[in-house]
């Protein structure tokens, strides 16, 4: 799903694989596996390719079921929300909000035990995030803190960042990010 989101994207684009790769410092082997879903991206990674891509992680998500019924254009239903998984990485976000219709991307987190980003990484815009339960060690430049159930944070994106879950229980997030920067 993922992967070929990302394809389409790239071949709108006009752009080959090698081309990419340049772009993003990522292997054209690697993208070649990420786009035909044989390997999953790291977050940061991602963030590369879309922003390369001009797009957002939004767009990548695939199209939620049937609606389960009639919707005005700036709800999502909970049956028809979009879901992306990061299997490498033990994340999976679901997108709360319509990225066709805001700059704001809303997504609900769920984090495995032990489950991380990996390295920092950086992207436009800003993040805010409020945990729902479990616990979150966020880093942001090169402060770590460890957030709990009620504890809330908020940051420019351009800031180095990574985010994991420290304990043997799930965690869940609400996170925001903005700077979609779509033409409305």
């Amino acid at each position: 799903m993922i992967g070929a989101q990302l394809r389409r994207a790239r071949q709108g684009a006009g752009l080959s694989l090698a081309a990419l790769s340049e772009v993003t410092d990522v292997s054209i082997g690697a993208i070649s596996n990420i786009e035909r879903g044989t390997s999953s991206p790291s977050i940061r990674t991602l963030r590369s390719l879309t922003n390369a891509l001009g797009i957002s992680i939004g767009d990548l998500f695939g199209e939620g079921g049937e609606p389960s019924r009639p919707s005005p254009e700036f709800v999502v239903r909970r049956d028809d929300r979009r879901r992306l998984r990061f299997w490498r990485t033990g994340i999976s976000k679901e997108l709360l909000t319509r990225v066709e219709q805001t700059n704001i991307e809303l997504f609900y987190l769920t984090i495995e035990p032990y489950g991380s980003t990996g390295d920092a990484y950086t992207h436009r815009g800003e993040e805010a995030g409020f945990v729902i339960e479990g616990l979150l060690e966020l880093t942001v430049d090169s402060e770590t803190v460890v957030l709990r159930e009620g504890d809330a944070f908020g940051f420019r994106s351009d800031r180095p960042h990574s985010f994991s879950n420290p304990a043997g229980q799930w965690a869940r997030v609400l996170w925001v990010n903005t700077g979609n920067e779509k033409e409305l």
